[in-house]
This record gives structure tokens, C-alpha cells and sequence, in this order.
């Protein structure tokens, strides 16, 4: 292999390490990476035959919240700056509710 085709690989390698340190540093950054990574160990605690069904609630919670609007306030200028309006109310099947019913013992 020639000498440029060496340095032109190394170089390729150096930066696709930089870019995986970025991505790494990124998400050191992101409180919604540390959240779900603090979740890691209970996960593994869940037996195997256990773990699809969790996987599968968690996708359900997930999936209720980004289609549900849970509680928008609407200001009103034509009144009081402190008076808003809200039209809708947190649903009562809500993730509280959702995770006091979860037992990762339980064999349901």
C-alpha cells in the first residue's frame, strides 16, 4: 500500500473517532439520554421473558404523550397578562398512574 493511501486512511479513522467523541460528549450533555441510561440497570434486572412486554409499555407511553396534548395554557391579551386559559386537562391515565401500576414482578 502506498504511503498516501495509508495517511489518507488514518486521516478517515481520526475522524470518524472525533466524530463518535462528539456524539459521546453529546449526549454526556443530554438529560434525557442520563434519565434513560439511569433506567439501564432495572431494566436488566427484568427477566428476559419479561422484557418485551416492558419495552412494549414504555413504546405505549411514549407514544400516548407525543399524541396527546396534555395541557396548553393560552394567554389572552384582550385581558389581565396573568389570566390564561386552559383547555384541557392532564388525562387521569396519566405516566404516575401508568407507573404505580407497574410491577416488574409481577408476571402479568
Amino acid at each position: 500500500m502506498k504511503r498516501s493511501q495509508t495517511d489518507d486512511i488514518d486521516t478517515r479513522l481520526l475522524q470518524i473517532e472525533e466524530e463518535k467523541l462528539k456524539c459521546f460528549q453529546k449526549s454526556a450533555n443530554d438529560p434525557d439520554a442520563q434519565f434513560l441510561m439511569s433506567l439501564l440497570p432495572f431494566l436488566k434486572d427484568i427477566p428476559k421473558h419479561r422484557k418485551l412486554m416492558v419495552r412494549a409499555k414504555l413504546q405505549q407511553v411514549l407514544m400516548d404523550e407525543q399524541h396527546s396534548i396534555t395541557s396548553v395554557g393560552i394567554y389572552d391579551n384582550s385581558s389581565d397578562s396573568s389570566q390564561y386559559s386552559v383547555f384541557q386537562q392532564l388525562p387521569e391515565d396519566d405516566l404516575t398512574h401508568y407507573v404505580t401500576q407497574f410491577n416488574p414482578n409481577n408476571n402479568n
